[in-house]
């Protein structure tokens, strides 16, 4: 899509976000690499299984935007207004979003209309290998499974968010504020977490071998289970927090609650079909065979047991 085809469709938008008619940015699988957008306004826009590698986005408004499955390759969103947008699945390898605004957004896994540019297809996670995050916003932000391996968070706010599963190896996350997150089961091997804030954050069953936690605040953490060889806690604030190895039925509990998680944001992403009810004709026969051999064991019992004042009879059937 050539610029001077954009022009009228922004216009359009712009006019229909403030209510005067026009239509919402309708850009769904467009073609947009390298595009520049920079400073533009798309909030709300759709923006879905985009192409938008390499595309200039420095500070564009992308306030709840769509942007399911884009493609976003070594994209320039620094600075861009990002809150609530929808980014699941999305493709952002060292992409640049240093003092991005991610508040509430979605970063989870999803499932792909259709195989992307690199090969892809199918339920994928959100992929940010060696992204730029530094300064980034993204309170209460989801980013469950997504792979951050290499990428920079440095002094990023990432207060209550959702990191667990993720692979994080060799993130920079260097005084990054990550308290009461849930990391969970994340892969945080070779990691940088210097001075980070991980007060109240849950690091149960997580990978942190080779971690750098020097000055780390992980007070009221819980660490249930987490593999900390060659861990560096030099100066660590531990207090209050869980260092306990789990047990055997804690484990499985805890296999069993990731499993049912991960299949729920499969059903919500529509990868995998709710559990469709019983079939009635498959049902009927399994209970009237359980009907009738109940029925056989109270002939038995009161052949053998007769009840007062009657005569012991011999039980067919």
């Amino acid at each position: 899509m050539t610029p001077s085809e954009l022009e009228p469709l922004l216009a359009r938008h712009s006019a229909w976000l403030s209510k005067q008619g026009g239509a919402r940015l309708d850009l769904t699988l467009a073609e947009l690499p390298g595009a520049e957008l920079s400073r533009v306004m798309l909030r709300a826009a759709k923006l879905s299984g985009a192409n938008l590698n390499g595309a200039l986005l420095a500070g564009a408004m992308l306030h709840g935007a769509d942007l399911y499955a884009a493609e976003l390759a070594a994209a320039d969103l620094t600075g861009a207004d990002l809150t609530e947008a929808d980014l699941r699945g999305a493709y952002l390898r060292e992409a640049r979003l240093s003092g991005a605004r991610l508040a509430g957004a979605d970063l989870r896994g999803g499932a792909l209309l259709q195989p992307r540019h690199d090969g892809a297809a199918g339920f994928v996670t959100a992929n940010l290998v060696g992204a730029v995050l530094d300064d980034a916003i993204l309170p209460r932000a989801s980013l469950a499974g997504a792979n951050l391996s290499r990428a920079s968070l440095h002094r990023a706010d990432c207060t209550l968010s959702r990191f667990n599963g993720c692979v994080m190896v060799g993130a920079n996350l260097a005084g990054a504020n990550l308290s009461g997150c849930n990391l969970g089961r994340a892969n945080l091997t070779d990691a940088d977490l210097s001075g980070a804030d991980l007060s109240g954050a849950n690091l149960s069953m997580a990978i942190l071998e080779g971690a750098c936690l020097k000055g780390a605040n992980l007070a009221g953490a819980n660490l249930l289970g987490a593999f900390l060889i060659r861990a560096d806690l030099t100066g660590t604030c531990l207090y209050g927090a869980n260092l306990a190895a789990p047990r055997a039925d804690d484990r499985r509990a805890e296999d069993r609650r990731a499993e049912d998680r991960q299949r729920d944001d499969r059903r919500l992403d529509g990868a995998e079909p709710a559990i469709a009810p019983p079939d009635p004709r498959e049902v009927q026969p399994a209970a009237n065979s359980a009907i009738s051999a109940l029925n056989r064991s109270a002939a038995s019992y009161w052949t053998q047991c007769p009840a007062p004042g009657t005569t012991a009879k011999r039980a067919f059937g």
